[in-house]
């Protein structure tokens, strides 16, 4: 593969540096090899270069000045990398004395490294097999770049991820007048998982689960809710059932049949949540800007984060500029939608309840119509879709008196002009709870930045030119972000 390092630094050491062949050579061979440094071109570093390699010692060639003879175990992670131009063998240099005897790795480490393992070959498990219809995975198929070895191999639940004799990056920490095993890694540039958990992350005030069955929140109360432990205690209560269920929406006759398309979508794009800023806020004041990622990271103990997962309303025209795919290129990463149903198409549902209090029934009706601001439903919301605004245009209750106490009636009375009583109470009551008027609480007035009809913006992903990209490189603004704090100084 051509080096895009050398292509920017020609007439170099390193675009001059020696490529050894690897014929007959496979990953974990223990091999003897002559090295010597080389100065990067673009970063300031310095890096050990094989420029000899070979089963037997002997079978080398003549030392040169600046070169030194190792033994070592050859690391091959496969053309994993459209670039990529090396692959790593892994040696002790002879003035090493940081860690003079082996070291243990605790169940700790080796079960996190197992997850981490697991969770690679569980995200491109799909592509894999994929790929493995038009050929190897572990060899590059036109422009697309192999699988990392560890994806492809010991798949299998039962087969353990960590053998002896594998290759791995380790991370150490200090402890005491020694060190430990901080953490193992397959490859030099990982995901390595945070210590904090998910749950850990969350305001505890704001969004962790209902813990009681004494003690729920009035979304649990109306739309169920399961001990988060799981615990099988047959004297305690673990679950409560659900008092709402909603019925598919249909489009009303007459409404929207004519106006529907087809539109091959633009690429969507992934959660980036190694860009911790998007995802996190500091448990107390405002997030401050200048400081280093050590202090904005899952484990900082100072972040949490920022809250739920809301795609904001984009107005009532979309640009087919930002959802359509350009020319209506199709690959498999985009998707094409069918009857996509134009902007005032009306559809009809009905939400069936039972047992509500008066302030339950006054938060769904809130929640359903929500001030005229749009829920967001569907696909492609990333983009715009799915924007609707919910009306109830008919309440009705059953009144067990009327209903059983008579013959001729059903018990079915309609309550329409009782709805504002009802969410007037539900106000009233969020406001005394919360001390505060109701249109002042942060969740709501949140809910009304995200959701109502503010001036219309341009809502995209992030991305490094002003216009949309055809191929849907919306990672280079990610990596440039990245890059501009290489050294995770203050940003």
């Amino acid at each position: 593969q051509k080096s895009r390092t050398r292509a920017k630094a020609p007439n170099t050491a390193y675009s001059r540096r020696h490529k050894v062949s690897l014929q007959g050579l496979q990953h974990g061979d223990s091999c003897w090899a002559i090295i010597e440094k080389v100065q990067h071109p673009l970063r300031r570093f310095k890096f050990w270069n094989v420029v000899a390699l070979a089963r037997k010692r002997q079978d080398l060639p003549k030392v040169s000045d600046g070169q030194r003879v190792v033994q070592g175990y050859l690391c091959i992670t496969n053309q994993n990398i459209e670039n990529k131009h090396d692959e790593r063998l892994f040696f002790r240099a002879p003035d090493n004395t940081s860690v003079s005897q082996p070291l243990e790795l605790s169940g700790t480490v080796r079960q996190h490294y197992e997850e981490l393992i697991a969770d690679y070959q569980e995200r491109h498990r799909d592509a894999v097999q994929k790929r493995r219809k038009k050929g190897s995975p572990d060899e590059p198929l036109g422009r697309e770049p192999a699988f990392s070895r560890f994806i492809t191999q010991r798949t299998k639940k039962d087969e353990p991820k960590l053998k002896d004799g594998d290759l791995v990056y380790a991370t150490l920490k200090r402890k005491g007048m020694g060190v430990e095993v901080d953490f193992i890694v397959p490859v030099s540039v990982p995901r390595v998982g945070y210590r904090r958990t998910i749950g850990e992350l969350l305001h505890p005030d704001d969004l962790s689960a209902c813990q009681d069955i004494e003690h729920l929140c009035p979304a649990c109360r109306t739309f169920g809710w399961v001990h988060p432990s799981g615990k099988d205690d047959s004297q305690a209560a673990v679950a409560y059932a659900g008092r709402v269920r909603f019925t598919h929406a249909c489009r009303r006759p007459g409404n929207g049949d004519s106006g529907s398309f087809s539109a091959t979508l633009s690429i969507l794009s992934t959660p980036k949540p190694t860009t911790t800023r998007f995802y996190l806020r500091p448990k107390q004041g405002k997030p401050r800007d200048g400081l280093p990622d050590s202090q904005v990271n899952y484990d900082a103990d100072s972040q949490i984060l920022r809250g739920r997962k809301f795609y904001r309303h984009h107005g009532d025209q979309l640009s087919e500029q930002e959802y359509k795919s350009p020319d209506g290129r199709k690959s498999d990463q985009n998707r094409t939608v069918h009857d996509v149903q134009p902007s005032g198409t009306e559809f009809e549902f009905t939400v069936d309840f039972e047992n509500l209090a008066p302030i339950e029934l006054g938060a769904l009706l809130w929640s359903l119509e929500m001030e005229g601001w749009h829920h967001r439903i569907g696909y492609a919301k990333p983009l715009g879709f799915g924007s609707v605004i919910i009306q109830v245009t008919e309440l009705e209750i059953m009144n067990p008196n009327s209903r059983y106490q008579s013959l001729v009636t059903d018990g079915w009375e309609n309550v329409l002009s009782s709805k504002e009583r009802w969410i007037d109470e539900f106000k009233t009551a969020m406001a005394g709870r919360y001390g505060t008027e109701f249109y002042k609480l942060p969740n709501v007035r949140d809910l009304q930045a995200l959701l109502s009809d503010t001036p219309p913006l341009p809502v995209h992903y992030p991305r490094s030119t002003k216009e949309p990209q055809p191929e849907g490189r919306n990672y280079e603004w990610f990596v440039g972000n990245k890059r501009s704090g290489r050294n995770s100084g203050p940003r």
